[in-house]
Formats: C-alpha cells, sequence, structure tokens
C-alpha cells in the first residue's frame, strides 16, 4: 500500500478539476484501491480516498 505522501503525490494531479466542481474525466484506467473495489480511474479513486479521509489506499494499477 502506499504510504500518505505517495497518495498525495498521486492524487495531487486530480485536486484541481475536482475543486472546481468539474466531474472526473470518463476515461477507462481502472485502478484497485485496498477496499478491494475497482475505480474507474485515478481520479475517481483520489475521490473515494478523499471521502474516506485517506483510509483508502491505492493497491495497483488494473481491476482488483
Amino acid at each position: 500500500m502506499r504510504t500518505s505522501f505517495q497518495l498525495q503525490a498521486f492524487c495531487t494531479n486530480y485536486e484541481k478539476p475536482a475543486t472546481r466542481g468539474k466531474p472526473c474525466p470518463k476515461v477507462h484506467k481502472p485502478v484497485c484501491g485496498s477496499d478491494g473495489q475497482t475505480y474507474r480511474n485515478g481520479c475517481e479513486f483520489c475521490q473515494a480516498a478523499k471521502k474516506k479521509n485517506g483510509k483508502l489506499g491505492f493497491k495497483h494499477n488494473g481491476k482488483c
């Protein structure tokens, strides 16, 4: 699992669109979270991680 610093660096790319009220792009590039859920892309994963206050970790690229 990534450290919180690595997760912050990973999610930095997705913060600007999310804070401007824009939805995540509909790009299909799956990411597997530590909760066993597959997220459509890194942006959706990062939004979920923020909602869970960092208690969601990145497991690997691709489907879980």
